[in-house]
């Protein structure tokens, strides 16, 4: 499930959550061909879906990619309070380090 989540990742940490569904695949699946790559964020998002029931975190419409609203990364809602002037909050925002045995596997 590394892909469904780099791209979960990839869209949540974007000023905009939405992004073509042939951009993703360039970016994820390089040495596919579109038509190859789409099935495989197919599958990838169908294995996020069995993962998450109930939630749905990435939407895939027609050759649209969005990230739900429920997706906030600490990170980005750090940035968003420093840019608004709360500088008491960012410190109880950060919840941990980036993990250091981070991958994506096939």
């Amino acid at each position: 499930m590394g892909k469904a989540l780099a791209i979960l990742a990839d869209l949540g940490l974007t000023p905009r959550p939405t992004d073509s569904r042939d951009r993703v695949v360039e970016l994820f699946w390089t040495a596919m061909l579109l038509p190859q790559g789409h099935h495989a964020v197919r599958h990838s998002l169908y294995r996020l879906r069995q993962a998450m029931p109930g939630h749905d975190l990435i939407r895939l419409n027609g050759t649209t990619i969005s990230c739900s609203e429920q997706v906030a990364f600490d990170c980005s809602v750090t940035e968003r309070a420093l840019c608004e002037g709360m500088f008491d909050e960012p410190p109880a925002l950060l919840r941990g380090n980036f993990p250091e045995a981070f991958s994506i596997p096939e």
